[in-house]
């Protein structure tokens, strides 16, 4: 099976099928909300779709930031915004895994939040820092069943697509590993590399620099995860 990332792009519910009081949307910039920090791939991919929406539609699209909570803080204000095709929300795996996390949600995703589009799928893969001892998926799993728990992994955020991938992947390879959540993939990212944590899940686009960091530097490289594409 295998394991992707896939942002998607929702709205607050009402404006699908707008009616034809709403046939000159858009008349005035449109607020692009991202529940995650800046630098990391929900928000590349938001900036990277801001600019060429914003040229097709002719009206500026506003990359809006509001981390936390696994995201929740940013769904929720979109959620609660006003249903006119204004407000945007751009999320990944957590949208719809955080109602099973979160039993208490301000809102509720079915019902406040219409989905627009999948944007994109993108592969993940495992990656440890360039100094790591862990040059292979084989000696990370044998370390980590003579170590259970002492090895620790980032993600970027609980119940998103880079946590879920690696419990799937300790459960599989029945290993014990320590999650570190963080509010997003950039400063997860920033930790991997520094190395104050031993292990990431990020995906992989060709251009991505963050990745040939860690594929091209020293001796142990960033790897694939069996079912990660």
């Amino acid at each position: 099976m295998k394991q992707w990332m896939k942002p998607v792009l929702a709205t607050a519910s009402m404006v699908i099928g707008m009616s034809a009081a709403h046939a000159q949307w858009p008349d005035k910039p449109i607020k692009l909300v991202v529940p995650y920090p800046a630098g990391g791939a929900a928000d590349n991919t938001a900036r990277i779709m801001a600019q060429h929406l914003g040229e097709r539609l002719k009206q500026q699209i506003i990359v809006d930031n509001r981390p936390g909570a696994s995201g929740t803080i940013g769904a929720a204000y979109v959620a609660k915004a006003p249903a006119d095709g204004y407000t945007l929300l751009l999320d990944a795996t957590s949208y719809t895994v955080n109602p099973s996390l979160f039993p208490k949600l301000s809102y509720d995703p079915a019902k406040d939040l219409a989905p627009v589009s999948l944007i994109m799928q993108v592969p993940l893969l495992m990656l440890v820092p360039a100094n790591s001892p862990y040059t292979s998926v084989a000696s990370f799993v044998k370390a980590a069943k003579e170590k259970p728990g002492k090895i620790t992994f980032a993600s970027a955020g609980t119940g998103g697509a880079q946590h879920l991938a690696a419990e799937l992947f300790a459960q599989n390879e029945k290993i014990s590993m320590t999650h570190i959540p963080y509010k997003g993939g950039a400063p997860a990212l920033t930790d991997l590399i520094g190395g104050q944590v031993d292990l990431m899940c990020w995906r992989r686009f060709k251009s991505d620099q963050a990745c040939r960091l860690n594929f091209d530097q020293g001796p142990a490289p960033g790897f694939l995860m069996p079912g990660c594409g």
